[in-house]
């Protein structure tokens, strides 16, 4: 199925106790991610079903752009293209958009080395110089940040709580990427993810790579986690 008009619904993906979810927003497609916070998850609990009960409270948004902004803080995507499971469940997103010059593409699935984390593919083909290329979200209203580790950025709604971290090859180092915490004013907040490197000469392609998956947190006062 492939969307480029206004979805007359969100389209989501649920993996383990986390849902991403797709909606129109002005000119483009908008993302949230949200946890179900019923239970207790950790790397070590088993799989939460897309079917079992409990109530999904939103983590993080995605920060967009408008139509004149040519390097907006997250990529433009204005068309959707998912891909079903054998269940007839949504099993992947693919998505793509442009602003100015730059072309942006997202692929969002299941994390294949572990399946209860989400990976986010993202990049954009460049044919001049970026004054801003990656991706951003602001916490939802209850989220709040535990720590910013070397590795990424770790979070907590409800009971769960959630690492965003780089998921790219370091072998090849194409598709690495850091992940930030930034303060906007006003108490907000942002996680920012960003390449490491942007290339010299151009027209090429950039790639990032992130993954959001539940965590567990030596914290006391995280012991539920």
């Amino acid at each position: 199925m492939n969307r480029s008009a206004p979805l007359d619904q969100p389209i989501e993906l649920v993996v383990g106790p986390l849902r991403v979810c797709f909606e129109w927003q002005a000119d483009r497609l908008a993302h949230r991610l949200s946890c179900r916070t019923l239970g207790c998850h950790t790397r070590e609990s088993h799989l939460v079903e897309a079917s079992s009960p409990g109530a999904f409270q939103t983590l993080l948004r995605s920060t967009e752009g408008d139509a004149g902004n040519r390097w907006p803080p997250h990529p433009p995507l204005q068309q959707i293209d998912v891909v079903h499971g054998a269940a007839g469940q949504v099993a992947q997103m693919l998505l793509v958009g442009m602003a100015g010059t730059a072309h942006w593409s997202l692929a969002v699935a299941a994390d294949r080395q572990d399946a209860r984390c989400i990976v986010f593919d993202a990049a954009c083909r460049l044919r001049e110089p970026a004054a801003w290329i990656g991706s951003s979200y602001e916490l939802a209203a209850g989220a709040e940040v535990l720590r910013q580790t070397s590795s990424g950025v770790e979070l907590r709604i409800g009971e769960l709580c959630c690492a965003v971290e780089p998921s790219g090859c370091a072998e090849t180092g194409l598709d690495r990427c850091m992940v930030e915490l930034v303060d906007v004013g006003h108490q907000i907040q942002r996680v920012v993810i960003r390449p490491t490197a942007l290339p010299e000469r151009l027209p090429a392609t950039v790639r990032w790579r992130y993954r959001i998956g539940p965590v567990s947190s030596s914290e006391p006062e995280a012991s539920n986690c």
